[in-house]
């Protein structure tokens, strides 16, 4: 199912930019963070390998988000996915009784995580610059259309 190649994906206009480069240390607690139980990706890398070979793996795979970022361009077999239907209980012909299931590649989770934990960082250490402290507890007030006040 590899595709091959690098296909071009602008990592830098989808999120806040990320000062610094990957964090080794980041990129070994994703890892060890990992269900070694959970089914693997169109790539073929199971969970429970990465998860034991953290270690070896935690400083080359640091190198190669680092890369990934400042190229600007990430493996396509990342993009790709497996979906899949799981039957969940009762009747198997009601579609209802049936939950879908998407499968992304293992690598790719974890470098979509080191970017959420940079940006998460990002606006903690600068939301005194331009917004209230209280970022994370402002409440927001749904009102229906047509409803008055």
């Amino acid at each position: 199912m590899y595709q091959g190649g690098l296909s071009t994906l602008n990592w830098r206009t989808m999120t806040v930019r990320m000062t610094n480069s990957v964090n080794p240390e980041t990129v070994w607690d994703l890892l060890l963070q990992l269900n070694p139980y959970r089914s693997m990706g169109p790539d073929r890398i199971k969970q429970r390998i990465l998860k034991e070979l953290t270690d070896a793996i935690t400083k080359p795979l640091a190198m190669l988000f680092n890369w990934y970022w400042k190229s600007t361009e990430v493996p396509a077999d990342w993009k790709l996915a497996n979906s899949l239907v799981i039957f969940r209980k009762d009747k198997k012909n009601d579609p209802g009784n049936y939950r879908p299931v998407t499968l992304t590649s293992v690598p790719g989770k974890v470098m979509e995580k080191v970017i959420l934990r940079g940006n998460e960082k990002h606006l903690k250490d600068n939301s005194h610059r331009s917004q209230p402290a209280q970022l994370h507890e402002r409440k927001v007030l749904l009102i229906k259309p047509g409803f008055l006040l």
